[in-house]
């Protein structure tokens, strides 16, 4: 059995994230180019969208998140010195 990858919910709205793999193929009816393959990370809520060649790739971009520093009073986060 296949291990679900496990997505945090989107950085921006809050909602489910969900993953998709489109597989290379060339266009026969269409004059286009052979297209590479791609897997995207798209937000059911806002759309906000991912994508990259491999499925660890996007999902390490997605979950990734900017570290919670110092809140400087006005709701805004300071960088934190190193």
């Amino acid at each position: 059995m296949e291990k679900k990858t496990e997505l945090k919910p989107c950085p921006f709205c809050g909602g489910e994230a969900v993953i998709d793999t489109i597989e290379p193929h060339s266009h026969m009816l269409v004059f286009l180019p052979d297209y590479g393959g791609e897997t995207f990370i798209e937000c059911t809520g806002c759309t906000c969208v991912v994508s990259g060649k491999t499925e660890q790739e996007v999902a390490e971009a997605w979950n990734r998140r900017a570290e919670k520093n110092e809140d400087d009073g006005r709701g805004c986060i300071m960088e934190a010195s190193v």
